[in-house]
């Protein structure tokens, strides 16, 4: 990754922005999501032939529905569903 993310003067992010790493777009658009209210996850990795990354997603921590589960399995907790199709990512 070659580009670099910056805020622009009124604090958003925009289309374009560039970064030097994987780490550096994950911090920058991470401290965005809690200036805003939400928090992300990683989520799509893409990499070219040489396994370099040329594409990461990051989502919001909410996005996607949670995997249908097997009623025939005893729980012995039943967790808070969080998934509910955000679709907020970067």
């Amino acid at each position: 990754m070659d580009e670099i993310l910056e805020k622009e003067d009124d604090g958003e992010l925009k289309v374009g922005m560039e970064v030097h790493s994987d780490a550096e777009a994950y911090d920058l658009y991470n401290n965005y999501a809690l200036e805003k209210g939400f928090s992300v996850r990683k989520h799509v990795i893409r990499r070219d032939s040489s396994n370099n990354i040329r594409q990461r997603e990051y989502v919001c921590s909410k996005q996607g529905f949670q995997m249908d589960e097997n009623l025939c399995e005893v729980k012995k907790v039943n967790k808070l569903e969080t998934r509910t199709g955000c679709k907020a990512l970067f």
